[in-house]
């Protein structure tokens, strides 16, 4: 009798939980906060084969409490023409490199390969950078970054 009600109580608390995320979430979706088509994406740049990676250049927009802006760039493997989901899967992009521009007009980063295994990102300045990747399958990625306004904080 003792477990059932303890079983009793914790269903209760779990659908409880529940109903108040849900009635949150409403909340949120009735007063704009929570809007899915807050965010735009668009891409600008394709790369189709450097050094065997498919490069994009992908720019976000989300306009919600705060206005947030990023250049992405993602690496996949160059021309995969295999049809199935597992290829899909197996070959899907692969974040490397992500940055607050400084100003909308700023110019994209510049791709190139040095050498073979070497690839090269460089952008003259960024607000901030949120994420760098310093490999990629067998590549390795150099970045040349002129100015940053808001430079991550010594650890």
């Amino acid at each position: 009798m003792g477990t059932r009600k303890i079983a009793k109580m914790i269903l209760v608390c779990v659908v409880g939980v529940i109903v108040l995320w849900g009635a949150w979430r409403t909340f949120l979706r009735l007063t704009g906060v929570d809007d899915p088509n807050a965010c735009i994406s668009e891409q600008l740049k394709t790369i189709p084969n450097l050094s065997g990676a498919k490069i994009e250049i992908v720019y976000t927009n989300c306009d919600t409490l705060a206005k947030q802006e990023d250049v992405s760039v993602y690496f996949s493997p160059a021309a995969v023409k295999e049809k199935s989901w597992f290829a899909r899967w197996s070959h899907r992009r692969t974040l490397i490199f992500r940055y607050d521009p400084d100003r909308s007009d700023a110019p994209l980063p510049s791709i190139t390969n040095p050498s073979q295994s070497t690839i090269l990102i460089s952008i003259p300045e960024v607000s901030s950078v949120s994420y760098q990747n310093r490999k990629w399958k067998s590549m390795s990625i150099n970045y040349e970054i002129g100015k940053v306004d808001y430079p991550p904080k010594s650890q």
